[in-house]
C-alpha cells in the first residue's frame, strides 16, 4: 500500500487505496459488501449525483424525486435535461404506489435514511417495494445517504444496495462531509463496475481527476481506522445535542410534535402557526438552522408541513441560548394573550 503524497493527476475513479478503503469501511459501517471496482471517488456528494445524472439520464426522461426533497438534486436533474416529478412520502418514506402510474421514469432520488427534510427513515418493506418496482420498470435508485452515520435511538437498516438483486439498480452515494468537514469536498459513489467506468470515461475528458493529495491522506485516515474513532465521538456529541434540544422543545411546548429525531443532524417540528413565529424568531437571533419544510416542496399541492431544525454545526451552548430565547417569547406571549383565546392554525 502507498502512502507517498504525490502531485498526480489522479484517477477519474479516485486514488486506489482510498476505493479499497472506502469498500472496507462501508463493508463494516454500511453492510454494503463490494469491491474497489464498483467505488468512485468524487468531489463531495452533490457530484456523485450529478455524475449519475449525466451519465443515467436522456433529455426528457422522468427522474422521481422526493416532495418535499432536496431542491439541488432537482435542480441538477434539470440541468441535465431531465424532468423532476413530485413523489409525495408518508410514514414509512417514498409511496412507491405512485411510481408505477408516471411516463419515462427512468430514475428516483430518495434519502432513505433520514429522510429531507422530514426526517423519517425508509421501512425495509418500502425499501423492498422501491426495489422491486425498479427491477420492474429497469429504472435506477439513487440512495443518497448523506448523514447515515448518525444513529441514536434507532437500529440500523440495510441500505438498498446491499438488498438482493440490487447491483444493477441502485447507486449509493455517500459523503464524508458530514462526518469531517464539507470543505474536504470528498464523497463517493457505488454501484456496477460497468457503470463506474461509464462515469469515469464522461468524466476523463473534462480533466476532472479527483484530489490526488486529499484522497491519499484519506486512504490513510481510514486504514489507521481513526474514521471509525472520530464518528464515535462525533456521534455521542451530537446526541448529547440533539437530546438537549428535544427536551428544551418538549417542555416548553408540549404540545409540538418532533419527528426524525432519531438519526441524522436534523429534526422536524410541528408547531401551532403562533409558535412557530417563536421558533423561528429564536433561531435567528441564535443563530439556529431553522427554516419552514414548505420551501423544500416542489408540488403546487399545499400541505401542512413542520419547521426543520439543524443541529449539527451548533455546540450546546447555542442551543441552550435558542431555549432560553425560545422560553422568553413563550412567556412574553402568554402574557399577552388575552383570557381564553385559543390559536388552531397550524404552520404551513
Amino acid at each position: 500500500m502507498r502512502w507517498v503524497l504525490t502531485h498526480d493527476e489522479g484517477e477519474p475513479r479516485g486514488d486506489p487505496d482510498l476505493r479499497r478503503e472506502i469498500a472496507a469501511y462501508v463493508g463494516h459501517a454500511r453492510g454494503l459488501s463490494v469491491s474497489p471496482d464498483a467505488v468512485m471517488v468524487t468531489r463531495g456528494g452533490t457530484q456523485a449525483i450529478e455524475l449519475v445524472f449525466r451519465e443515467c439520464l436522456a433529455r426528457g426522461d422522468g427522474i422521481a424525486i422526493e416532495d418535499p426533497g432536496y431542491p439541488l438534486a432537482r435542480e441538477l436533474a434539470q440541468v441535465c435535461g431531465a424532468k423532476p416529478v413530485p413523489v409525495p412520502l408518508d410514514d414509512e418514506g417514498l409511496r412507491v404506489e405512485v411510481l408505477t402510474g408516471l411516463p419515462r421514469l427512468k430514475a428516483v432520488y430518495t434519502t432513505p435514511s433520514h429522510q429531507f427534510p422530514l426526517g423519517m427513515r425508509m421501512s425495509l418493506p418500502r425499501r423492498q417495494a422501491l426495489l422491486a418496482w425498479a427491477r420492474k420498470a429497469g429504472a435506477l435508485i439513487v440512495d443518497d445517504d448523506y448523514d447515515g452515520e448518525f444513529r441514536y435511538d434507532a437500529p440500523p437498516l440495510p441500505p438498498l444496495a446491499s438488498l438482493p438483486d440490487a447491483e444493477n439498480h441502485v447507486v449509493y452515494v455517500g459523503t464524508f462531509s458530514k462526518s469531517l468537514s464539507p470543505a474536504l469536498r470528498l464523497g463517493y459513489l457505488i454501484t456496477n463496475p460497468a457503470l463506474v467506468e461509464r462515469i469515469a470515461k464522461r468524466r476523463l475528458p473534462l480533466g476532472d481527476t479527483g484530489q490526488p493529495l486529499i484522497e491519499a491522506a484519506m486512504a490513510r485516515f481510514l486504514a489507521a481506522g481513526e474514521i471509525d474513532r472520530h464518528v464515535r465521538r462525533m456521534r455521542w456529541h451530537y446526541d448529547r445535542i440533539r437530546r438537549l434540544l428535544v427536551e428544551g422543545l418538549r417542555t416548553l411546548l408540549p404540545d409540538a410534535e418532533i419527528g426524525g429525531a432519531e438519526a441524522g443532524l436534523h429534526l422536524t417540528l410541528f408547531v401551532k402557526r403562533d409558535q412557530a413565529e417563536h421558533v423561528l424568531a429564536a433561531g435567528q437571533k441564535t443563530g439556529m438552522f431553522i427554516d419552514k419544510a414548505d420551501h423544500f416542496q416542489f408540488s403546487p399541492i399545499r400541505r401542512s408541513l413542520p419547521l426543520v431544525i439543524g443541529y449539527g454545526p451548533v455546540g450546546q451552548q447555542a442551543i441552550s441560548a435558542f431555549l432560553h430565547e425560545l422560553e422568553l417569547s413563550v412567556k412574553m406571549s402568554q402574557r399577552r394573550q388575552p383570557p381564553g383565546l385559543e390559536i388552531s392554525a397550524e404552520c404551513g
